[in-house]
C-alpha cells in the first residue's frame, strides 16, 4: 500500500473547511488545517504536506503570496498547490494566480463530487511524484553503491555505508546489516544505525528459539506493517524487542559462508509502498556481492568489475537513444527490447521478452495497408546490415502508427556464427509531417504566387481600360456635338432627322457607359459618407451588361430610387456588388446556359442576422448595433452552381475558389468583407427557405429610425 498523503487546508470559513475536511478524510487523506496565511505557513514548515488547498482570500498572508512563499522554501517547494476562491473568476485572476507556482486553480461553487475529483487528480501527480523521487533516490543510491562495491573499500566501511544511505531514502527509524552463524550459534548486527552502540558488531549467543527464526528469515523475505503481523512471524527476538510496527527483512544470498540479511524498520505505522521491496532486494543483492569478493580472487573481481561496467554502459546506451533497438536469437524470438523499441511497438510488459518478433513488431506498407514481415531469413543471409526506409508504417499493440525506417544487422555467437539479430528502428513521423507541412506550405506560396501574379494583371487590365475609355470618350463627345447641331438644321419629322436621334441616343448612353467605367476605375474620397444603394447597383450592372446578355442572364432588382441611402463610400459599394454579380455570373455559366439574379433591399434586419455584426466586431464603431431598425440588409442570390456544403464555412478566406485554373483568383468575396467592415457592416452567407444560397450584405443605413 501507498503512504498515507497529506493535505493541509487553509481556508477561514469554518462551514467551507468543515466540508472539505470530511470530504478529503472520506478519501483516505491525513488532514490537517489552518485559517489563516501565517498559521498555515507555519503549520506547512512543521508537517511537510504533500498538498496545500488554500483559499486565494485569507487573512494575513493572502493565499497567492502564500503559494509563492511555499514554492520558494526548500521544506515546502516540493508540496503541490491548489488556490480555490469564489471571488476571483476572471482569465487574468487565474493566470496571476497560475504564475504564482499553484498547480492548480478551482472556482466555487463547485459541486462535493467535482472538487473532490480534481484534487484526487491532483493527488495522483503527486504520488507519481513521489514514486519517481524514491525511485531516482533509490536508483542513485543504489548505483552509489554498485561503485563503492567495485571499490578497495573495506567491507565494514561498505557496510556502515549501506545502512546509512537505506535509512536516508526510506526516512525510517533503524537499519541494519544482520549476521548469524548456526554452527556458531552466535549472531551479531554487522553494521546498524539507530542502535545502541553496545549491539553493532557484538556477537551475542544465540537460543534454540531464535535459531529457527534466523532460519526462516534466512530464506524469505520479511515484511510486517503492523505489531500484530510482526507479532505472527518468527522473527528474532532482539528484532522483535525493538518495539517496531513497521518492517522489511531481506536475506542476503550469493554467498555460502555467509548468513545474513539487511532490514529496515520504523516505529510508526509506515505505509509499504511497491518500491520499497526492490530496492531492498536490490541492496541486499550489492551485499551479498560485497561480501563474496572478499573470498574471490583479483582475476574475478576485475572480470565482474568489466562485465559490470560494460553492462552499465551498455544499458546507459540503449536507454538514452532515441531509436527503438530490438535484439532475437537465431530462432526470431525477442531477446531484448530498449524502452524506445517498446514506446513505439506499444508493448510495456516484460513478458515481450521471448515473443516471436513477428507478433510485436507489425509494419505495413503506407500506400497499401499490406502486411509486410521483417525478412529475418535474408538478412541471416546477408554480409552487410540490411536497411529498409520507403513508406514503412508501424502499427504498435496500443493503436498508434509511426511512419519508420529500420536496420537489422547479425549478432554472431561465440563461434562466429548468427546468433541473432538487431534491429534499430527509427521514429520518421515527425519528420515525414514536418516534410510534408513545408510542402504545402511551398504549394501554398506558390499558389499565392499566381494569385498575386493574376491580381496584378487584373489591375493593368482596368488601367489599360480607363485609358481606352477616356480615348473614347473625346470622339463621342465630337458625335454628339456635330449630332445636334445636324438636328438643328433639319425638319423633326425628316426620316435623316429621325436617324439622327437614335444615333445621338447611342451616343449618349455610350458616353455614359464610358463615364461609369472611369468613375469606377479611378479611387475617389474614401470617407464614409451617404451613398445610393441603388446608383452603385445601376454602376455595376451597366459595367456588367454586355456580359449579362452574352450569358443570358436576367436580372430581378427589388431596390429603386427611395431605398434608404447608407453609410459607405461610392467606389466600395460598387466594388461589393461587382464582385457578387461577378461570383452570380461565373456561378450560371458553370451550370449551363442562361440564369437568373436577384437583389433584394430591406429596410430592417431579421435577429438571427445580427450575428454577422457580432463576428465582425461591429460594436467597436457602433454601441447601438444590435438594434435591427439600424441597419439595411441587401440579399444577393443566383440559381447557378451551389455552394459545397464543405466550402461554406471558408467563403470569405483570401485565395479561396471553387472557379476552375484561370477563371478566378479566390480573392473577390474575402474582398467583399475587408470593405463591409471598413464601412462598419457586414457579410455573411445563408440557406434560404428552399436552401437556396444567399449572400447578405449589413450596412448602417442614413438616419435616426
Amino acid at each position: 500500500m501507498d503512504e498515507k498523503i497529506k493535505i493541509l487546508i487553509i481556508e477561514d470559513n469554518a462551514a467551507q473547511l468543515r466540508i472539505l475536511t470530511i470530504l478529503l478524510e472520506r478519501s483516505g487523506y491525513e488532514i490537517h488545517s489552518a485559517t489563516d496565511g501565517q498559521a498555515g505557513l507555519d503549520a506547512a514548515m512543521r508537517i511537510h504536506p504533500d498538498l496545500v488547498v488554500v483559499d486565494v482570500i485569507i487573512p494575513g498572508i493572502d493565499g497567492i503570496e502564500l503559494c509563492r512563499r511555499l514554492k520558494a522554501a526548500s521544506e515546502t517547494r516540493d508540496a503541490m498547490v491548489i488556490l480555490v476562491s469564489s471571488r476571483m473568476r476572471n482569465s487574468e485572476a487565474m493566470t496571476r494566480a497560475l504564475d504564482c507556482g499553484a498547480d492548480g486553480y478551482i472556482v466555487r461553487p463547485i459541486p462535493n463530487d467535482e472538487l473532490r475529483a480534481r484534487i484526487d487528480a491532483v493527488v495522483r501527480i503527486r504520488k507519481l511524484h513521489l514514486q519517481q523521487r524514491f525511485k531516482t533516490r533509490r536508483e542513485r543510491v543504489i548505483a552509489d553503491l554498485a561503485e563503492c562495491a567495485l571499490t578497495e573499500m573495506s567491507t565494514d566501511v561498505f557496510l556502515d555505508e549501506v545502512v546509512i544511505r537505506v535509512q536516508e531514502v526510506m526516512g525510517w527509524d533503524l537499519a541494519a546489516v544482520f549476521q548469524w552463524s548456526a554452527h556458531e550459534r552466535q549472531y551479531s548486527i554487522r553494521a546498524g544505525r539507530g542502535w545502541p552502540e553496545n549491539v553493532v558488531r557484538m556477537p551475542r549467543p544465540m537460543a534454540a528459539d531464535e535459531m529457527r527464526a534466523f532460519d526462516y528469515v534466512e530464506r524469505n523475505t520479511v515484511i510486517f506493517a503492523s505489531r500484530d503481523e510482526m507479532n505472527a512471524l518468527p522473527i528474532p527476538e532482539f528484532i522483535a524487542a525493538r518495539d517496531m510496527n513497521t518492517g522489511i527483512i531481506v536475506p542476503i544470498t550469493g554467498h555460502a559462508g555467509f548468513s545474513g540479511a539487511v532490514g529496515v524498520f520504523a516505529c510508526d505505522d509506515h505505509a509499504l509502498s511497491d518500491l520499497h521491496l526492490p530496492f531492498i532486494h536490490g541492496i541486499a543483492g550489492l551485499v551479498g556481492l560485497v561480501l563474496k569478493r572478499h573470498d574471490d580472487d583479483r582475476a574475478l573481481l576485475d572480470a565482474k568489475r568489466t562485465l559490470l561496467e560494460g553492462k552499465q554502459k551498455l544499458a546507459v546506451t540503449l536507454a538514452s537513444i532515441g531509436d527503438g533497438v530490438v535484439a532475437t536469437d537465431i530462432d526470431g524470438m525477442i531477446t531484448y527490447v530498449n524502452d524506445a523499441g517498446r514506446e513505439l511497438m506499444g508493448i510495456y510488459a516484460d513478458d515481450v521478452i521471448g515473443c516471436a518478433l513477428d507478433s510485436v513488431y507489425r509494419v505495413i506498407i503506407g500506400k497499401t495497408r499490406m502486411p509486410l514481415p521483417y525478412p529475418f531469413g535474408q538478412v541471416l543471409g546477408g554480409h552487410r546490415p540490411h536497411e529498409r526506409a520507403d513508406d514503412l508504417v508501424l502499427e504498435s499493440a496500443d493503436g498508434r502508427s509511426h511512419e519508420i525506417a529500420d536496420k537489422g544487422a547479425v549478432v554472431a555467437d561465440a563461434d562466429g556464427k548468427p546468433g541473432g539479430l538487431v534491429i534499430a528502428i527509427r521514429d520518421l513521423t515527425d519528420i515525414r509531417s514536418r516534410e510534408r507541412r513545408l510542402k504545402k506550405a511551398y504549394a501554398d506560396l506558390e499558389s499565392a504566387h499566381r494569385q498575386m501574379l493574376e491580381t496584378s494583371r487584373l489591375a493593368a487590365l482596368g488601367e489599360i481600360g480607363t485609358g481606352i475609355a477616356h480615348e473614347l470618350n473625346q470622339p463621342l463627345t465630337g458625335i454628339l456635338n456635330f449630332t445636334k447641331m445636324m438636328l438643328k438644321d433639319m425638319e423633326p419629322s425628316s426620316d435623316l432627322a429621325r436617324d439622327l436621334v437614335v444615333i445621338e441616343e447611342q451616343a449618349s448612353r455610350m458616353s455614359r457607359l464610358v463615364r461609369k467605367i472611369v468613375s469606377f476605375a479611378r479611387h475617389d474620397d474614401d470617407r464614409v459618407s451617404p451613398v445610393s444603394v441603388r446608383d452603385a447597383i445601376d454602376t455595376a450592372v451597366a459595367l456588367m451588361a454586355v456580359q449579362f446578355r452574352e450569358s443570358s442572364i436576367t436580372l430581378n432588382v427589388e431596390i429603386d430610387e427611395t431605398f434608404p441611402q447608407v453609410y459607405a463610400t461610392v467606389d466600395s459599394l460598387q466594388q461589393i456588388f461587382i464582385n457578387f454579380l461577378t461570383n452570380a455570373r461565373d456561378a450560371i455559366r458553370a451550370g449551363g446556359s442562361g440564369g437568373c439574379i436577384g437583389i433584394v433591399g430591406s429596410e430592417s434586419v431579421a435577429r438571427e442576422d445580427l450575428r454577422l455584426l457580432a463576428d465582425a466586431d461591429v460594436s467597436r464603431i457602433d454601441p447601438t448595433y444590435d438594434s435591427p431598425n439600424h441597419w439595411v440588409s441587401i440579399v444577393v442570390t443566383d440559381d447557378g452552381v451551389d455552394v459545397a456544403p464543405e466550402a461554406e464555412g471558408r467563403l470569405f478566406e483570401s485565395f479561396t475558389t471553387s472557379k476552375p485554373a484561370g477563371t478566378g483568383t479566390g480573392l473577390g468575396l474575402s474582398l467583399v468583407r475587408k470593405i463591409c467592415r471598413e464601412v462598419g457592416g457586414a457579410v455573411g452567407f445563408r440557406r434560404g427557405p428552399a436552401n437556396d444560397k444567399q449572400f447578405v450584405v449589413l450596412l448602417r443605413r442614413v438616419g435616426d429610425t
